[in-house]
């Protein structure tokens, strides 16, 4: 089975794209939610480009496992 390897800094722009989610759904005002959805976005696109340069392809399904240190 195929892994992608998911290096520290991927890791962490993954986990701010969680937290961003999470805080942005726990918050019924709509202003934090769209500015929190751009943070969102930014980080996305971030993580696209990062993928990018390793030249990974990520259109078919498969389990992520974290580098280890």
């Amino acid at each position: 089975m195929n892994y992608y390897i998911i290096e520290q800094d991927d890791k962490l722009i993954l986990m701010k794209v969680a937290d961003d989610l999470n805080e942005a759904f726990l918050k019924e005002n709509k202003a934090p939610i769209i500015a929190q959805a751009r943070s969102i976005a930014e980080a996305l696109m971030e993580f696209s480009k990062v993928k990018e340069n390793n030249q990974l392809e990520l259109l078919e399904p498969c389990p992520v496992r974290f580098k280890q240190e």
